[in-house]
C-alpha cells in the first residue's frame, strides 16, 4: 500500500465517508495521515468541545485542510462569550482556505444586530471575508449590518445565501460592480433587502445573476426586484410554505415580470398541497407564459406519513387536472418533478407504503403526463443544510 502514489491514496480515502475510519486510517500509517486529515478536517465547526484555537496552533498545517467552516456569533452578555471571542478570533486569522462559509447569529428567529458585536470581531470577520476564495457564503440571523457588508457579500462567494438577514437601509450608499455572485437566496430576508436591491444604485449593478431563491415575490419590492433581475435568470426558486395561506386567502397576487427570457428551470417549495388547488396551476401558468425556455418545473413537498387517524396529505384531484392542462398546454415540452422530501426521523416502512400511495395518485392524477414520460417523482433524503437551499 506503502507504493501507491499519494493521489491514488487520497482517491481512496475521500470515498470513505465514516469518521471513525478515517481517524483509524491516520493512525495506521504515515501514509495515510495526510489524506485521512484532509477529510476529518475538511468540515469543521466551532464548538466547546474542541479547543480550535489550540488545535490549529500546534498543528498550523490542518487550517489549509479545512474548506467548509461555521460559527456562532458570541452573545457578549454570556459568562463564557469573552474567551469563545478570543478563541472566534485566533481561529479566524488561522484560516486561509475556506470555500464555503456559514455564519450564524445563533437568535432562532430573531436577529443579533451588528452594533452589539465587538469592535474587534467585526474588523477580523470583514478581513476574514476578503482574504478566502469562498464559492458559497451563508449569513444568517444577522441585522442593522452596514451597507458596505452587502456589497462584501455579494463580491465574496458565487453563491450568496441570507436568511433572516436585513441591513442598514437608511441611505443608499455606492455600490461596487458586483461580478461575483451567480446564485442568490433571500428566503427569510427580503422586505427592507429586497427594496434595497431592487433600487436602482443596485439592480443595475447586478447582470450576473443566475439563480434567484425567494420567499414568493408577492409583494410590490418583491416583484420589483425579480423584474430588475429577470433578464439573466435562468433558475428560479419560490419557497411558498410561508405564503400558502395568504395565496389562499387573496388569490393569486404574483405578478410575473413582463419576460423571463432565459429562465429554464422552476422550483416551487410547498409545505401543505390541501388547498393548492387556489394558487398552484396559476403560478405555474402565468411563469410558463412569460418562459419560453422554461423545460422543468419542480414542486418540493414533504411527506408526511399519517397514522390511522389521519389522511395523506395530497394534491386534489382538480390541482393536479389543472397543473396538467397548464404544462401540456406550453410550447415547449416542459418537464414536472415532483420531488417527496423525507426525514430520517420517519419510520421507513409506513413512509415508503406512503410514497408508493403518493406516486399512484400523481399517476391516476395526471395520466397524460406520465404517458408522455413528463412527469418524474423522487423520494430524497432531506439531510442537506440551510446553504443547499439553492440545489436540489
Amino acid at each position: 500500500m506503502d507504493r501507491l502514489p499519494l493521489e491514488l491514496i487520497s482517491i481512496i480515502v475521500a470515498h470513505i465517508s465514516d469518521r471513525d475510519s478515517w481517524t483509524k486510517l491516520a493512525r495506521v500509517s504515515s501514509t495515510f495521515l495526510e489524506p485521512a486529515q484532509q477529510q476529518i478536517f475538511r468540515s469543521f465547526s466551532l464548538t466547546p468541545r474542541v479547543d480550535a484555537r489550540l488545535l490549529l496552533e500546534t498543528s498550523p498545517h490542518l487550517a489549509h485542510y479545512i474548506r467548509e467552516f461555521s460559527f456562532d456569533i458570541p452573545h457578549m452578555e454570556t459568562s463564557k462569550s469573552a474567551e469563545e471571542l478570543r478563541t472566534l478570533c485566533a481561529v479566524l486569522n488561522l484560516l486561509n482556505n475556506v470555500q464555503d462559509l456559514l455564519v450564524s447569529g445563533n437568535c432562532g428567529e430573531d436577529q443579533y444586530e451588528w452594533p452589539r458585536i465587538p469592535a474587534e470581531l467585526r474588523d477580523i470577520f470583514v478581513t476574514f471575508i476578503r482574504r478566502q476564495k469562498l464559492q458559497r457564503l451563508h449569513v444568517m440571523e444577522l441585522g442593522e449590518l452596514p451597507q458596505s457588508l452587502l456589497g462584501l457579500f455579494l463580491n465574496a462567494a458565487t453563491t450568496v445565501s441570507l436568511l433572516n438577514v436585513s441591513f442598514d437601509s437608511t441611505a443608499v450608499q455606492d455600490f461596487p460592480i458586483i461580478s461575483t455572485v451567480k446564485n442568490l437566496s433571500l428566503v427569510g430576508s427580503e422586505g427592507d433587502l429586497s427594496e434595497l436591491l431592487s433600487s436602482r444604485v443596485y439592480s443595475r449593478q447586478m447582470p450576473g445573476i443566475k439563480t434567484l431563491a425567494f420567499q414568493g415575490p408577492f409583494t410590490p419590492t418583491g416583484e420589483a426586484l425579480v423584474a430588475k433581475l429577470a433578464p439573466n435568470l435562468e433558475r428560479l426558486i419560490l419557497e411558498c410554505m410561508t405564503w400558502e395561506r395568504e395565496m389562499t386567502s387573496l388569490g393569486f397576487p404574483l405578478a410575473p415580470p413582463p419576460s423571463l427570457p432565459l429562465l429554464r428551470y422552476l422550483r416551487l417549495e410547498i409545505s401543505h398541497l390541501g388547498d393548492s388547488d387556489l394558487w398552484l396551476p396559476a403560478v405555474v401558468a402565468s411563469l410558463l407564459a412569460v418562459s419560453p425556455a422554461l423545460i422543468e418545473v419542480v414542486i418540493r413537498s414533504e411527506l408526511e406519513p399519517y397514522d390511522d387517524e389521519s389522511d395523506l396529505d395530497v394534491p386534489k384531484e382538480k390541482t393536479m387536472h389543472e397543473l396538467e392542462k397548464v404544462i401540456l398546454a406550453s410550447p415547449s415540452e416542459v418537464r414536472l418533478r415532483w420531488v417527496i422530501l423525507r426525514f430520517l426521523y420517519h419510520r421507513r416502512g409506513v413512509e415508503e407504503n406512503c410514497f408508493v400511495e403518493f406516486v399512484d395518485t400523481l399517476y391516476a392524477g395526471m395520466p397524460d403526463l406520465y404517458s408522455l414520460k413528463q412527469l418524474v417523482v423522487e423520494h430524497v433524503l432531506d439531510d442537506k443544510g440551510f446553504g443547499d437551499f439553492l440545489y436540489d
